[in-house]
């Protein structure tokens, strides 16, 4: 946070505003550059009753900020734009996890938001991310969002319109989960989105279905998940419906390639995430002993060996099990290199 001791003195006297017996809680702000170079001089200012606590931008693919609230101060929030704004997005979230406030990407610009703060009780388990409700790969549970309003935090699928409840569990070993839904007499349409963060506040999507199960139920595979991080399952009925119905998550465990007769291609991308918009430098290794012939992975790379630039390609199929990329081999200095590769031509 920006101001130092006289934020901290304009929140204090901002509290203390609010009366001797008002609630105070944190606010989490989350901002994200999907391109992973920060906002590039776009700033959201943060103004608690008429004082300036802060103005804030995204670092690197995303940063946090967090503030204090309490029961009835003035909070307003404006954003100035500058370059890339269609990289930019940001979401302020109450102590619970709940959605104060959600834009980008390309968000509105000037004064954006404006309302009275509200610190209230903890929600029901699962109404939220931070609430979610344990789930394992043992025992599938059965879920019922009837009631339920909703956090507002849209996946992408399934005509999301609320009504979603959140499951949560640690990534397993092998870092590869199914997901599931299925009918138990009640709610015949679903959809699933599968995140995963290190805290409940700051979630990467990891894919989204709606109808690759039975009928109209949902499933979705997630590879490769971050084993440090948690896995936080959405749940909810189509276009926000309700009722009843099952959920189920398999660990799918790890397969070990040792030979093919396809050419094996080994991507690094040095602990990087692969992005949906743009590309990172990586490094590609691409073996081939011919048709007919085995190669192994232990074998040399004989078709390539270099530098190359990688994103994710797609918008719903980005988060499937074989996951689509483009990518562009590059030489040491990140410059575009042109390559003849596995009889294709340059280019």
């Amino acid at each position: 946070m920006r101001g130092g001791r006289s934020a901290l003195l304009a929140i204090a006297l901002a509290c203390a505003g609010a009366g001797a017996n008002a609630q105070c809680c944190d606010h989490i702000l989350t901002m994200h550059d999907s391109y992973g170079d920060g906002w590039n001089g776009g700033v959201l200012q943060v103004t608690i009753n008429g004082s300036v606590i802060g103005s804030f931008a995204a670092s690197g693919y995303g940063s946090s900020e967090t503030f204090t609230v309490c029961d009835g101060d003035d909070l307003q929030l404006d954003y100035t734009p500058q370059d890339y704004e269609n990289e930019n997005s940001y979401t302020l979230f109450d102590q619970w996890g709940g959605v104060v406030f959600s834009d980008g990407p390309s968000p509105a610009t000037g004064s954006v938001f404006s309302d009275v703060g509200v610190c209230g009780a903890a929600p029901d388990p699962g109404a939220v991310p931070c609430t979610a409700m344990p789930i394992d790969t043992i025992d599938c549970v059965t879920v019922d969002n009837s009631g339920i309003e909703g956090t507002g935090i849209a996946p992408g699928c399934a005509d999301y319109a609320g009504g979603d409840l959140w499951f949560a569990m640690p990534v397993p070993s092998s870092g590869n989960v199914h997901v599931a839904t299925a009918n138990t007499g009640g709610l015949s349409d679903t959809g699933i989105a599968l995140w995963t963060g290190a805290s409940c506040f700051d979630l990467t999507n990891r894919g989204c279905d709606d109808d690759s199960g039975p009928d109209y139920f949902s499933a979705v595979s997630a590879f490769e998940l971050p084993q440090d991080q948690t896995l936080f399952i959405q749940v909810y009925g189509y276009g926000g419906a309700t009722g009843a119905f099952e959920l189920c998550v398999t660990d799918l465990g790890t397969i070990t390639l040792e030979s093919s007769e396809l050419p094996i291609v080994s991507l690094f991308t040095q602990g990087q995430e692969i992005p949906y918009d743009g590309k990172v430098d990586a490094l590609m290794e691409i073996r081939y002993n011919g048709a007919g012939n085995l190669t192994y992975v232990t074998d040399p790379p004989n078709v390539y060996a270099g530098n190359i630039g990688i994103g994710l390609r797609g918008a719903s199929s980005g988060g499937y099990p074989q996951r689509p990329y483009a990518l562009e081999t590059r030489d040491v200095n990140g410059d575009n290199l042109d390559a003849a590769i596995l009889g294709m031509p340059e280019e």
